[in-house]
């Protein structure tokens, strides 16, 4: 079972990055994603993989 938790631990640190950075894509102007003014279909996607990734990377770390 450690195996499953790290990888938990890792896809929930994956997780949190993806949602900060596409929360913020407008703010920090990052590539492509920092062009279009407003919360655009980039950022949507890319928020909703991120909140994918952090319940999928919390349901393995803190499964008992």
């Amino acid at each position: 079972m450690p195996g499953k938790k790290i990888a938990g631990i890792i896809i929930l640190i994956l997780g949190v990055i993806g949602l900060i950075v596409f929360s913020l894509a407008d703010v920090i102007t990052i590539g492509r994603l920092g062009q279009n003014p407003g919360f655009g279909t980039q950022q949507i996607i890319g928020t909703a993989i991120g909140v994918v990734f952090t319940a999928v990377g919390a349901f393995l770390t803190f499964k008992k």
